[in-house]
Order: structure tokens, then sequence, then C-alpha cells
């Protein structure tokens, strides 16, 4: 009888602590096609912004805006499927997750832009304090259709980008102490996906983009490392401390 109440204990406390370890939850928010040829649902249009073959063309004062639901997001990860734009005068801004609301009159946003040339994309998390590093990841044939990752982890303070699966001594960066931010601290209420165009400034709209499609996935919750060591001792439990108990008896 000790046995057995023993084994229902320790699958007990494997339920249990597996729940927490697999707390995390990681679902999409977001994700715009074109198919139909015009602006998918939720995204307004602003500007000149162009449809064909399933993709959006930007012109020179084009973007698209969406709200965008962050709420518990711990990280964030915006997957595009793009062509270069042919365009290279300045900044070329591909999507920026910001809020209108400010702190201290400073923005607070996650972007990805092409900066001033098209064989390389930039990623940044910046939410005031000091300034990190730019990720940057290169774009090996600039005319092509490529697949560009961006993600943030606010847990670990992580930007990393990659194109094609592909990254580079400078596709990952920790924020310093003084730049970190978390994702809630940076979307304030309203926050928002723009596509084309900064929020800030002149806009640095990225005339002649053309984007095929666009996913963004959020991570909610989070797991403690000591999740896994508890599973183990309650496995080990069912493999031994039954057996011990069954002798005492």
């Amino acid at each position: 009888m000790r046995k057995f109440l023993a084994l229902i204990m320790a699958v007990a406390m494997i339920a249990t602590f597996a729940s927490v370890v697999f707390a995390a939850e990681t679902k999409t928010v977001a994700h715009y096609t074109f198919d139909d040829n015009k602006a998918d649902e939720g995204l307004t249009e602003y500007g000149t912004v162009t449809y064909a073959d399933g993709k959006a063309t930007f012109g020179a004062d084009g973007y698209l805006r969406a709200p965008l639901d962050l709420t518990g997001a711990t990280a964030v990860k915006v997957t595009v499927k793009l062509t270069p734009p042919t365009d290279v005068a300045g900044a070329r801004w591909i999507f920026d997750i910001t809020s209108d609301e400010k702190h201290n009159d400073i923005d607070k946003y996650m972007a990805a832009f092409f900066n001033g040339k098209n064989d390389y994309i930039d990623g940044e998390a910046y939410g005031g304090g000091a300034r990190p590093d730019h990720t940057w990841v290169a774009v090996a044939t600039p005319t092509e259709p490529i697949e560009f990752v961006y993600a943030y982890d606010e847990t670990t303070r992580t930007v990393t980008t990659t194109v094609n699966g592909e990254g580079g001594d400078n596709a990952s960066k920790v924020l310093p102490d003084d730049g970190r931010f978390t994702i809630a601290n940076m979307a304030g209420e309203n926050p928002f996906i723009q596509l084309g165009k900064a929020n800030w400034g002149d806009g640095e709209f990225a005339n002649t983009l053309v984007i095929d499609e666009v996913t963004v996935e959020v991570t909610t919750g989070s797991a403690p490392q000591t999740g896994f060591a508890t599973i183990a001792l309650a496995i080990a439990a069912v493999a031994s401390g039954a057996y011990v108990v069954s002798k005492k008896h």
C-alpha cells in the first residue's frame, strides 16, 4: 500500500512540475500574406502601397500599420519574406514594433531596417538609456527574395537576426544593463507593428521594399531552470523511493 501511495505522490509531483516547466507558450499574434492582392485584415494603409502577385510594394510615402497584442510577452519573433529595396538612400525600415506613447520623450521599439545600403539588415531593441550595438546580418544577393527573422528575448536581453537561416559574428547582441527594457514597458498600452516605415523622425520610409509575408509570434510565461531537476527527482522517486518505502514495510 505504501509503495502504491508513494507512486501516486511521485506521479503527482511530475504532473505539477511539468506544468510549471511547460508554462511558457508561443503563439502567432499576426500573419499577413497579401494573397488577395490588398492589405490583409487588421492592416491600415497609409500613402502609396501597391499589391500584385501576393506581395506588397511600398512607395516613397507608403506604409502599413496594425495593432499588436503583446500581452504578457517575454519574447517576440518576427519573420518577414521580402525582396530588398532598390532605393537605398538612407535607412529603409522593414518593420517597427512600438507605441505612440513615449517615456520621457524617448521612443522605445523593436525594429529591423536596411541601413544605408541593401546588402545587410540591422536589428534593434531600444528602450532608452545606452543605445546598444546593432545586430546586423548580411544579404548575399540583394536583388533576390529572402526570409529575414528577428527575435528579441527580454529574459536574456538578446536580439538575434538571420537571413535564410544564416547569421554571422554580429547577428546576435545582448543589450547592456542600462539599455535593458521589458516588452511591456516598451509597448505601453497600445502597441502596434508598422511595416515599411519608422515611427520617428521623418519616417525613413522603405521605398521600393517588397514584402511577401509577415508573421509575428510571441512567447508568454517562463520556465524555472530547476523544473527539469525536480521532475528528475520525482521520476527517481518512482524508480527507487517507492521501493524503499515498500522495503520498510
